[in-house]
C-alpha cells in the first residue's frame, strides 16, 4: 500500500488555523447573542421547510445573522 503525501506550505496551515479560529469566534458571537441564536435557529427550521418560499427566507436569515456575526468579529480576511 502506498501513501500519497501531499505537502502543505506554511502559509497554508497559517491561513487554515485562522480560518478555524475565525469560524469558532463567529458561532461564539451567535450562541453568545441571544437575539442570533434564536435568528440562527429559526432560519435553520425555515430553511428544512418543503415550501420552496419558506425555505428562501431561512436561507436568507442564515445568512444575515452569519453576516452580522461576522462583521462583529471583525471579518476575515
Amino acid at each position: 500500500m502506498t501513501h500519497t503525501v501531499i505537502a502543505c506550505h506554511p502559509a497554508d496551515l497559517i491561513f487554515n488555523a485562522r480560518a478555524r479560529l475565525f469560524i469558532t469566534a463567529r458561532d461564539m458571537w451567535i450562541n453568545g447573542n441571544p437575539d442570533l441564536a434564536a435568528r440562527m435557529e429559526h432560519g435553520q427550521t425555515q430553511f428544512a421547510d418543503p415550501d420552496l418560499d419558506v425555505m428562501h427566507a431561512g436561507l436568507e436569515e442564515i445568512s444575515n445573522v452569519l453576516h452580522e456575526a461576522v462583521q462583529a468579529v471583525g471579518g476575515f480576511q
